[in-house]
């Protein structure tokens, strides 16, 4: 098992700091659904880049974040967690057992 270098949580509205490390980064809706898996260096220039997704402006509610090393290590963990707790939109390494995203919802 992996241990992160160091772990964050809090509201996406006040995040605004970017980081030399590399993270994987969970997003939530209100009742704690995880709805996205990602990595990221700068988790607002990132997240700024998620702005265009619907699911984004009506959705996302709080973050986690959990900070490696290096990006090959955040990048299997992305994967690792993607396959193993199926968030909503993610769509690389999506299981093949959720359904699948429709084009309007994916955007």
């Amino acid at each position: 098992m992996t241990v992160p270098i160091r772990v964050e949580s809090g509201l996406l509205a006040e995040w605004r700091r970017p980081s030399p490390e590399t993270c994987v980064y969970r997003i939530y809706d209100a009742e704690d659904v995880l709805l996205y898996v990602g990595i990221t260096n700068n988790p607002a220039i990132r997240w700024s880049e998620h702005g265009g997704k619907p699911w984004w402006r009506t959705e996302a509610h709080r973050y986690d974040i959990r900070w490696y090393p290096s990006r090959d290590v955040a990048k299997a963990l992305e994967k690792e967690a993607i396959i193993s707790e199926c968030p909503k939109y993610n769509e690389v390494h999506r299981s093949p057992s959720m359904p699948p995203l429709r084009a309007s919802t994916a955007a």
